[in-house]
């Protein structure tokens, strides 16, 4: 049987040929479960085109249509930064686009100078620069990598600052009870969890987006400074009996953490682990 991840280089590499027949294409970068090499039965195809000019969308139409491929839609509506479309080929559903050179650059310079867009997709840019796989224009993709490679101290603690936040479900767990709100409660949980991996991702130097986050646990292993077994801790959290409880002690140890590593980020919350609100008087 095929591999997975090689199945979706070779059918890559086949798409770049017949779309820089129809357009001028300056790189190709595989990304996603292709390119990382961890791809199965149900992976889709990653596939990021770059350009100095954005073609007229008929040009992909037409390129598409030579592969063989079935109707596709648009992710990325054809516009000035690109397009992006996803389309079945050979039983495989295929993202491909093609991005301006100048746009994914601004969009770079946001993320490490600005620090804009850091609750965006904006860093699965970044993440894809890193893990993905260039098979045409490597010079190109080599350029773009060298501006993520480094990984800007004032960007560690923009992300700190960006996901440091939480809804105190500790201080108001008693009225919690009262409420029948499991499913609020749920979704804080989910939000807490979010927040706790980006403050560390900011730490650890990593980039990290909310969007499509999948393969948790291999990310959360690149967390090198973070509270003791975070991954099982953290997981653990949906079906453990006292998540709060739980999830309490997580912010708290993260807390010290970044006073430890990020001096001077300010880490303080109204409503600290430890506190608890009191009844009014009957």
């Amino acid at each position: 049987m095929t591999d997975p991840a090689a199945r979706l280089r070779t059918l890559a590499e086949r798409i770049i040929e017949v779309y820089r027949r129809h357009m001028p294409v300056d790189a190709a970068l595989l990304a996603g479960s292709g390119a990382r090499g961890d791809a199965d039965a149900y992976s889709d195809l990653d596939l990021l085109l770059y350009g100095a000019t954005v073609p007229p969308y008929e040009a992909a139409v037409a390129a598409q249509h030579e592969l063989g491929a079935g109707e596709a839609i648009a992710i990325l509506p054809h516009g000035e930064q690109g397009f992006l479309d996803q389309f079945p080929l050979d039983g495989v559903a295929c993202q491909v686009g093609l991005l301006s050179l100048a746009d994914v650059e601004a969009d770079l310079e946001r993320l490490l100078v600005a620090h804009d867009g850091l609750g965006t997709p904006l860093p699965k840019i970044a993440t894809g620069l890193l893990e993905g796989v260039p098979l045409h224009g490597e010079r190109v993709i080599e350029r773009l990598r060298e501006r993520v490679e480094h990984y800007p101290e004032s960007l560690r603690r923009a992300m700190v600052e960006h996901w440091w936040r939480f809804f105190p479900l500790w201080h108001l767990e008693a009225s919690f009870a009262s409420r029948d709100a499991p499913l609020w409660q749920q979704e804080e949980l989910v939000n807490a969890a979010y927040a706790l991996i980006g403050t560390l991702a900011g730490v650890n130097h990593q980039y990290f987006a909310r969007f499509e986050f999948k393969r948790e646990r291999a990310f959360l292993a690149k967390l090198n400074v973070a509270p003791d077994r975070f991954a099982d801790r953290l997981l653990g959290l949906f079906s453990s009996p006292e998540p709060v409880l739980d999830l309490e002690r997580l912010v708290a140890e993260t807390q010290v953490i970044v006073e430890r590593e990020l001096p001077g980020v300010d880490v303080s919350l109204r409503r600290p682990p430890g506190s608890r609100q009191e009844p009014r008087p009957a």
